[in-house]
């Protein structure tokens, strides 16, 4: 990384947080759609609003309830990474600005920043981008945003350019490609393999 270091974003599930409540939701929402009337015929796959919204009424009654208690359990359960809060009272102190970027909801990751909060009792993250966080005016609150979309977003708010900031998260395919599509300076993989277990962990760079 060339240009100085003015950032570090945060992935939530598997990287702040022990607990990944996102593989959980895809899996519990794929079964329902798999048995459905209408969704088992729908292509859409990736994103989990669309997948709702396409299966048949009962099959999203069925869906938003299981929506609800997976997001609850997952409040309920949440367990903070070790050695995160260290790392994000190191950055702090050293004027790193410390975003999060999940696909999860504002709402759990703002459960999990007063988990910070109380476990540093200092200055955490300067932003918080979940999956219900506005992009623009012509993108659908339903509309999944890409990750390098994001991170771009992020930095336009933080006022630095992609190349001075860190994607750091748990995925190959969700982190630290899009970290790279995005033109970040570094991307940092957490675990030697992604959400994905056929992906090999030199996409890192």
């Amino acid at each position: 990384m060339s240009a100085p270091l003015k950032a570090i974003i945060f992935d939530m599930d598997g990287t702040l947080i022990q607990l990944n409540v996102v593989d959980e939701l895809v899996r519990r929402i794929h079964q329902i759609a798999d048995v459905d009337p209408i969704g088992q015929y729908r292509a859409e796959r990736d994103d989990l609003d669309v997948i709702i919204s396409n299966l048949s009424p009962e099959g999203q009654r069925y869906a938003k309830m299981a929506f609800l208690e997976i997001l609850q359990q997952h409040v309920d359960n949440m367990i903070i990474q070790e050695g995160g809060p260290e790392l994000v009272a190191f950055l702090a102190r050293n004027g790193v600005k410390r975003a999060v970027l999940t696909r999860n909801y504002e709402r759990n990751a703002h459960v999990m920043q007063q988990m910070y909060v109380a476990a540093v009792n200092d200055a955490t993250f300067d932003l918080i981008i979940g999956k219900d966080t506005p992009y623009d005016t012509i993108h659908p609150p339903a509309q999944e945003i890409s990750k390098a979309d994001r991170i771009r977003q992020i930095c336009n708010i933080l006022g630095c350019a992609t190349s001075e900031v860190i994607m750091l998260g748990d995925s190959i395919a969700d982190d630290i490609v899009e970290g790279n599509r995005a033109g970040c300076g570094g991307t940092v993989l957490l675990q030697p393999k992604g959400k994905h277990g056929g992906e090999k962990a030199d996409a890192v760079r």
